[in-house]
């Protein structure tokens, strides 16, 4: 099949699904053709964005971040110990590849003001309140979100 038949348009977004998984990925992973695939993706495309495996578990991120300009490394809260994301990070630097920056994903917030960290402890704001994301009611002493992502000077884009 062609580039254009293999890419599936979902909601402003062009997706390139894996398809069938080869018997050996990393041979596939490490060849020129995939190369060459990276190549033909970044003359289409502003950003490309590469979901890979825990680094743990394959090699796989490892290969692909090798390729990537940017790479973020992605901890899901509450279930990966922090001595496994520093070794993992380690692991991408000690192969030349520069991690940027560090996603925590999936956090409980309510648990989280449970145990009073961030905003309701300390009485300032922080990502959710700054974008709205809360309701006003738990929004105890926060003023309403008024910039969005495209007005935040601070805003960074990967």
């Amino acid at each position: 099949a062609g580039f254009d038949d293999c890419v599936v348009h979902v909601d402003g977004l062009d997706l390139l699904p894996c398809g069938t998984i080869p018997p050996n990925p990393l041979e596939l992973l490490s060849s020129q053709r995939f190369a060459a695939v990276i190549s033909e993706l970044a003359e289409r495309y502003q950003r490309i964005v590469i979901d890979t495996p825990p680094m743990q578990a394959v090699s796989d991120a490892l290969l692909v971040a090798k390729q990537a300009g940017t790479v973020l490394y992605v901890v899901k809260s509450d279930a990966t110990p922090a001595p496994m994301v520093r070794k993992g990070i380690h692991q991408l630097e000690q192969h030349g590849v520069h991690v940027t920056g560090v996603v925590l994903n999936q956090v409980d917030v309510e648990k989280s003001k449970k145990y009073g960290y961030g905003y309701y402890r300390y009485g300032y704001g922080g990502y959710y309140d700054y974008y709205n994301y809360t309701s006003q009611n738990q929004q105890e002493t926060a003023q309403p979100a008024k910039a969005t992502a495209a007005e935040d000077p601070d805003h960074r884009r990967a």
